[in-house]
């Protein structure tokens, strides 16, 4: 489908044009005086005799709230999550498409290793609502996901690139010297300077995507510090509260330790 034409009573048609690579050109656009191209692989649509309000000057404006889920063929679970996306739908798409990601072949991708994360994550309900509206590097788009994820990229003795989640206790990664940018920091700093608490803000689908916040805190730790010691995490993409609340008991599990 490439196009849905919409009749809104009292108001007027339009018709939205789905982005996809093979859309035409508009007959009003056509018709408008104006070259336009067919604008293809671009979301947009089109209001024909639209009815704005009566002793109106200027045009009100007008929301539109749309969804899109990826379009990955080798994936063997859902795209779709909890009304928002598997991540692993978004990633392998982001890789693989040729017009706005790395464009690799999906013979690049171990997509084995790949299905085995969108399972679990899948399992977990584990999703998110992945916003792109600008241009951007591809490294710093998969720090965000890889930190989202708690994952790590690496390479199959095959030399395919694969993704393993750094949570899975089944199969944990072995990271080797060769793995790592540099030494860890291994100095342990005590109770006294430890994280007690961690707050995740996300946009809350529930409450008209607004910022939100939810906390986790370790109780022991606070009784030892005897202070607040937060960290925040900024998280545009969860809209789930269910999913803000196990990031944040994810990471306070593991940053309330000495």
């Amino acid at each position: 489908m490439t196009k849905s034409a919409v009749t809104v009573p009292g108001r007027g048609a339009l018709t939205i044009y789905w982005g996809t690579a093979t859309q035409g050109l508009d007959p009003d656009l056509a018709l408008s005086g104006v070259a336009h191209p067919a604008y293809r692989d671009q979301c947009y649509v089109v209001f024909d005799d639209w009815f704005l309000g009566e002793n109106r000057n200027q045009v009100p404006g007008i929301q539109f709230e749309l969804t899109r889920l990826p379009v990955v063929s080798w994936l063997t679970v859902s795209a779709g999550l909890n009304g928002e996306v598997n991540q692993i739908a978004a990633l392998g798409e982001l890789m693989t498409d040729a017009r706005f990601g790395a464009g690799l072949p999906s013979s690049a991708l171990d997509t084995v290793g790949w299905n085995t994360v969108a399972t679990q994550l899948f399992n977990d309900g584990f999703s998110l609502s992945v916003f792109l509206d600008q241009v951007t590097r591809l490294d710093g788009l998969l720090n965000d996901f890889l930190e989202y994820l708690d994952a790590a990229l690496y390479h199959t003795p095959a030399g395919k690139l694969s993704l393993r989640l750094l949570r899975d206790s089944v199969t944990p990664v072995a990271l080797d010297a060769g793995s790592l940018l540099e030494p860890p920091d291994l100095t342990a700093h005590g109770w006294t300077e430890v994280v007690n608490e961690v707050v995740v803000r996300f946009k809350n689908r529930d409450r008209n995507w607004q910022t939100d916040a939810v906390s986790w805190r370790n109780p022991a730790a606070f009784n030892v510090t005897g202070r607040p010691l937060t960290q925040a995490l900024e998280c545009d993409w969860i809209t789930d509260p269910a999913v803000a609340w196990k990031v944040a008991k994810g990471r306070g599990q593991t940053m309330t330790l000495p």
